[in-house]
């Protein structure tokens, strides 16, 4: 179960198949207005954003729709990009870091989306997608403007953009308008969301999700988390929500 009282956290309790125990949750809202947030504390009541029968059958039919996806990916046409894109990806800042890559609880996106209830004309993003699993995941069960996904990793990259194009030929998404638009961007995050500015309604708002566990903080050399606070704040429109997993994002920018 998850609390809510400007942030979320959960329990270290695993209630599905593919929930990531021993994790703590945030949710962060940037509404322009800088207001802080916090977590939940006896004085100030919590509501609560349960996982229910129906996220948990949900995640099991879009477990099967994406492993179907996955599996009808044009693997020889992939792997012909990547050789071509060989040379001319984005670098690391540092080539000899590690690079940790995670899925997250489908019940769990599917109990937060339900939770905000982000308008149709919102847009979901990514930072980090991987191979595009909740990029696909939100446009398969939801109306969006759109959902992009940031991925510095060029193999992961285009099994991202590959899988959009599997799930398209396999006729969309579960929801009833079909599958909502998907794009990826390569890149790293800071120049990508810079650059994705335009392409999100301020009207509509916008999702941003971030697997931030192996992100540097404050004392660290390199702080990625206050950097990303900062880019975040100038790059996401009034009233979007930011979610992070296992990091703050910097009050001073709102958060």
């Amino acid at each position: 179960m998850l609390h809510h009282s400007g942030c979320w956290s959960a329990s270290s309790k695993p209630v599905a198949a593919g929930f990531l125990p021993h994790r703590r949750y945030h949710l962060q809202s940037h509404r322009g207005a800088r207001r802080s947030l916090h977590l939940p504390s006896a004085s100030r009541p919590a509501t609560q954003v349960q996982l229910t029968d129906n996220h948990l059958e949900l995640a099991e039919r879009l477990s099967t729709w994406l492993s179907d996806t996955y599996d009808a990916i044009d693997y020889e046409q992939m792997f012909k990009k990547i050789e071509d894109a060989a040379g001319v990806a984005p670098a690391m800042d540092d080539e000899s870091e590690e690079v940790i890559y995670g899925e997250f609880s489908l019940p769990l996106l599917c109990a937060l989306l339900d939770a905000l209830d982000p308008p149709q004309n919102a847009t979901f993003i990514d930072i980090g997608a991987g191979r595009g699993q909740l990029c696909l995941t939100a446009a398969a069960i939801r109306e969006w403007k759109a959902c992009i996904g940031v991925e510095i990793l060029p193999e992961l990259y285009f099994m991202s953009d590959a899988a959009y194009d599997a799930a398209k030929r396999r006729g969309g998404g579960l929801a009833d308008g079909g599958l909502s638009p998907c794009s990826f961007v390569l890149g790293d995050m800071y120049t990508a969301l810079n650059e994705l500015k335009g392409e999100i309604d301020a009207s509509g708002g916008c999702v941003a999700f971030l697997y931030a566990t192996k992100f540097q903080a404050h004392p660290a050399p390199r702080d990625d988390i206050l950097l990303l606070s900062a880019t975040l704040h100038t790059a996401l429109p009034s009233g979007s929500t930011v979610i992070t997993i296992n990091k703050r994002l910097d009050e001073d920018d709102g958060f």
